[in-house]
């Protein structure tokens, strides 16, 4: 049985891609860049963006997450299991960053990146965790856990404190034992 599902999901994985390779065909494409370009652009339609979701090209798929006109299934299926590799910490920001991402993945999106904040690539994992300060539709109780996470470090405290814009956030910094991320987030905003 298990191979029968193995085998019927490579199947449909070669329709997908056939079937945003017959896009590009119909649409002109001569390089990796149009697929980009249409997955950006206010004019591509939910179903186009539903195809290239299943670009072979990395940077085509994140294209797709961070359009605010990509379907919320197609984005909620863009969550990578892990943010093992870069191209997925680079998803995991893009999806962050969409407006039109479920709550429910923005906590998933937050449960994968949080562990990682201060390991191997500290930059690269604090970027996409960091867009979820950015946006003003993030529930606060979700902003208040991640400060709160073992793994949020001073210098990843000061680093929220420079970004958000939220009062709430803003006022839980400026409560924090540490000196310098009540000082970063007592500086005024531009």
């Amino acid at each position: 049985m298990t191979r029968q599902i193995e085998q019927s999901v490579c199947v449909d994985k070669r329709f997908q891609m056939s079937a945003a390779r017959r896009l590009g065909h119909a649409r002109g494409f001569h390089d990796p860049a149009d697929y980009r370009d249409l997955a950006q652009s206010e004019t591509a339609t939910p179903d186009e963006l539903t195809i290239l979701a299943t670009s072979e090209y990395p940077f085509v798929v994140q294209a797709v997450a961070a359009n605010p006109r990509t379907p919320r299934p197609v984005l909620c299926e863009l969550v990578p299991a892990a943010a093992d590799t870069e191209q997925n910490t680079d998803l995991l920001r893009a999806l962050a960053r969409n407006p039109s991402l479920p709550h429910d993945a923005l906590r998933g999106i937050a449960q994968i990146l949080m562990p990682l904040v201060d390991t191997t690539h500290p930059h690269m994992v604090q970027n996409a965790v960091l867009a979820l300060y950015e946006r003003p539709d993030v529930p606060e109780d979700l902003l208040h856990e991640l400060l709160d996470a073992p793994q949020a470090t001073r210098k990843f405290k000061k680093l929220v404190a420079a970004r958000t814009t939220r009062p709430g956030v803003r006022e839980r910094l400026l409560a924090d034992p540490s000196e310098a991320v009540r000082r970063a987030a007592s500086r005024p905003r531009t």
